[in-house]
């Protein structure tokens, strides 16, 4: 089914303004009327937030006006919440009132915080899933280190979120005394997806240092000050950071995106919704037939794609496939180390970590609006900053400076 709209200017809403919505936002040409629809004023560079759990960035070094990236590309942007969406009126309200009519539609909205029911987990843990709980994280521990008392941490994740928080509270405490920090997961190991040496690397570089390893179990509940795994054995946790995994948003299936409860909304090769023709679904909340591994790495290439097809679509082309580039998966870990997993090989070493900073030195840039000088100085000091906060220890321990050089494979 072609859509073919005899309007001059086709208008597009898209709902959500992180990597897949922006990206689209900025594959649509200005022949287009786009509205981006977003309640937070900041897009924010995801990939680096553990980075401020040990402070060594600071949260306007992560953060861009959304605004002013969506202006410059020649659109609006409306800084509200969707409340209702009718796809099949092609209408969406704001839970200010305002009523977005369109004639194309993009579902960006990402994924919710999955606590998996366990009792006082969302009242009570810090999540990780943005830069105002990261940077809330840093401040409470450098608070906390600085009175020099006793402090217990219980990180609940051993995905890639978990183990480069562990790595952020190592990086900067790991020598402090009287910090005890623990790392709980469901899975036998910490980064399953990635080859069984992986675990092994990273329990080896923690055997001298304040943590342990709760792997297999999951959590029944979280107190103030304890954590209760699901055998009955108690942990203390000062702090409770959860970064246990993402779910569908409520939303989908209110707004009609999804068929049921728990859901994602459904797409087909071209990302165009199953139930609505005229809308794309991108990120963690499209529904692909065959799930992406890590499909929130897949999110800017899968916003150009919907873009596209929209532009396409308007003019009664046939859509394009989205197809997936392959892309190496990077885990910092502290300055301990780091490792890159590929679907043909994997490999580990502290020099890694500064492939992870040009990959946000490098997309950054991408986003930043304005003009040209402003952008350079702003990459200056976004580069100054990153180089200078993982390059000095490094320059200041000959021992340290020795084990960048040391690459290994990972099995």
């Amino acid at each position: 089914m072609h859509i073919i709209t005899s309007k001059k200017r086709p208008r597009v809403l898209i709902v959500g303004a992180n990597f897949g919505g922006l990206s689209a936002a900025k594959a649509l040409p200005k022949g287009f009327q786009v509205t981006v629809l977003d309640p937070w004023p900041y897009f924010e560079f995801l990939p680096n937030i553990h980075e401020l759990v040990s402070q060594i960035k600071k949260p306007g070094q992560i953060r861009i006006s959304r605004r002013k990236i969506v202006e410059a590309a020649g659109h609006r942007f409306l800084q509200e919440k969707a409340a209702y969406w009718l796809p099949r009126e092609n209408y969406v309200k704001t839970e200010n009132g305002t009523e977005v009519p369109y004639d194309f539609a993009i579902c960006a909205i990402g994924g919710a915080a999955n606590f998996f029911n366990a009792p006082g987990a969302e009242e009570i843990a810090v999540g990780f899933k943005s830069v105002e709980d990261c940077h809330a994280i840093g401040k409470t521990l450098a608070m906390r280190m600085d009175s020099g008392k006793p402090f217990s941490i219980a990180i609940v994740g051993g995905g890639i979120e978990g183990v480069e928080a562990l790595g952020e509270v190592l990086r900067r405490y790991g020598k402090r005394p009287g910090i005890d920090i623990h790392l709980i997961d469901g899975n036998n190991r910490v980064l399953g997806f990635g080859p069984p040496g992986l675990h092994e690397m990273v329990v080896d570089r923690c055997r001298n240092l304040p943590v342990s390893f709760h792997m297999g179990r999951s959590v029944r509940k979280v107190s103030t000050g304890t954590l209760e795994l699901a055998d009955g054995e108690t942990i203390p946790a000062d702090m409770t950071i959860w970064t246990g995994g993402v779910k569908p948003r409520g939303e989908l299936l209110a707004w009609g995106l999804a068929r049921e409860s728990g859901e994602w909304a459904p797409v087909n090769d071209s990302l165009r919704s199953i139930e609505h023709p005229n809308l794309f679904v991108v990120g963690d909340t499209a529904g692909l037939n065959k799930p992406l591994a890590k499909q929130a790495y897949h999110a800017m290439d899968m916003g150009k794609c919907a873009a596209r097809n929209i532009i396409r679509l308007s003019k009664g082309k046939k859509l394009t496939s989205f197809k997936p580039s392959p892309k190496p998966t990077l885990i910092t870990f502290g300055n301990l180390d780091t490792y890159l997993v590929a679907d043909s090989f994997s490999l580990a070493g502290p020099a890694l970590s500064f492939a992870k900073e040009a990959v946000y030195q490098t997309v950054m840039p991408q986003f930043d609006p304005g003009w040209k000088t402003g952008r350079a100085v702003r990459a200056a000091a976004r580069l100054t900053s990153g180089i200078w906060g993982k390059a000095l220890p490094y320059a200041l321990s000959p021992k340290e400076l020795i084990c960048l050089g040391n690459f290994r494979v990972i099995r």
